[in-house]
């Protein structure tokens, strides 16, 4: 892809492959400081030019500049070996080393040093910044549940190979000039597993889209299909309260498994609609009666805000990133760690109509925190610092 006129700011976000809050977060970078933006990869099975959703319309738009090393396949293995290839010898990392700034979102192995070097070599003075939306899962705060589920007799292996990984994505993560992270729960997961230390800056909720509509009969759930955003939890919660309404509008891994079990159990008070266009999403939590949000330890969480600035209480966690933004009582109700059905019934029958309507105004105000322009004012002013930039 031959690129138009050069801004002073790169935007890498390691894989456009899922569709949620990171990606729009990237949009909100790209947009807002009219950044090229960058990827490893794209998986053309989920994003492509033509689609309809709006995360393609997104990433496609042809006001803005985008290129991208490679397209993923299907096979997991294949995958990650060629992710691998392409982290090692792209030569389209030498196209990042002529921006003033640039800005990493998402977890890469290898294009930092590569860049770094460049940099180096060619005496420039491009500033390396990652917004770090978590550290890789999988090899830090929940590594010994990764290792647990392989096979007893290669689990020493995983165990090598997950420190060694590790140990390399510290190496990268030290390349920066600055880290930029979500919230306290990200940060700390930070210091713990890397010893880096990074700055916090909560991510832009676009709170003048969601507004509040009506006070409907309906619950709101759009997490990602994901067995971490306990999916399979609260569908079970609802089966079980055949008189409250569920309304499920996203996708992910989980998809064919939900759609299968609302078949088969007949579960006439849940209702599915996929991925919905945003014009949908901002009408259902807009119109819902409360949002659903109970995540395993989530970094901090886009959707309780989304959902708070339209004036809508919240059922979250006391988890992660939750505890942050969701206050117990006046924005919402948080229910234990580690919850059961049990704890989402009791939450959602506690929810009353009559609890949940003086919730309004608190809800707006708390989101109002979180706003575009907040995030980017202090965006600006941490890129001001180190001379990223004037």
């Amino acid at each position: 892809m031959t690129l138009k006129e050069k801004p002073d700011i790169a935007v890498f976000h390691a894989f456009f492959n899922h569709k949620g809050g990171g990606e729009k977060l990237v949009f909100e970078l790209r947009n807002r400081f009219k950044a090229d933006l960058f990827s490893a990869s794209v998986n053309f099975n989920n994003y492509g030019r033509g689609k309809e959703d709006d995360f393609s319309k997104e990433l496609f738009d042809s006001r803005y500049n985008f290129d991208y090393f490679h397209s993923d396949g299907n096979n997991s293995i294949t995958r990650i070996l060629k992710r691998l290839y392409f982290f090692l010898f792209s030569p389209k990392v030498k196209q990042l080393a002529h921006y003033k700034t640039v800005i990493f979102s998402g977890n890469v192995m290898f294009v930092q040093r590569r860049l770094r070097k460049i940099i180096k070599r060619k005496g420039y003075n491009t500033r390396l910044v990652m917004y770090c939306h978590t550290p890789p899962r999988k090899l830090t705060d929940q590594f010994q549940v990764f290792v647990n589920n392989v096979p007893a007799l290669i689990r020493p292996f995983f165990r090598i190979g997950g420190k060694f990984v590790l140990s390399q994505y510290i190496k990268d993560l030290r390349q920066m000039d600055s880290v930029i992270t979500n919230s306290a729960n990200t940060r700390k997961r930070l210091l713990d597993y890397t010893g880096v230390d990074a700055v916090i800056v909560n991510p832009p909720i676009n709170v003048d889209k969601f507004k509040f509509i009506s006070q409907g009969d309906y619950y709101l759930s759009y997490a990602r299909l994901d067995d971490n955003k306990r999916i399979p939890l609260i569908l079970e919660a609802f089966s079980r309260m055949p008189g409250k309404k569920l309304i499920i509008c996203s996708t992910g891994p989980l998809r064919p498994w939900l759609e299968k079990e609302l078949e088969q159990r007949k579960l006439t008070n849940v209702i599915y609609e996929g991925l919905v266009t945003d014009e949908r999403l901002f009408e259902l939590v807009g119109k819902c009666f409360a949002g659903i949000y109970i995540p395993v330890n989530e970094d901090f969480g886009m959707t309780q805000i989304e959902i708070m600035s339209a004036g809508k209480p919240v059922i979250g966690v006391k988890e992660g990133g939750l505890t942050e933004t969701i206050i117990d009582g006046e924005t919402g109700i948080l229910i234990k760690e580690n919850p059961s059905a049990d704890d989402l019934i009791e939450a959602v029958n506690k929810l009353t109509p009559a609890l949940a309507a003086p919730m309004k105004d608190k809800c707006i105000e708390n989101a109002l925190k979180y706003s575009s322009n907040n995030f980017f004012a202090k965006m600006k002013n941490e890129l001001n610092n180190m001379g990223a930039l004037n």
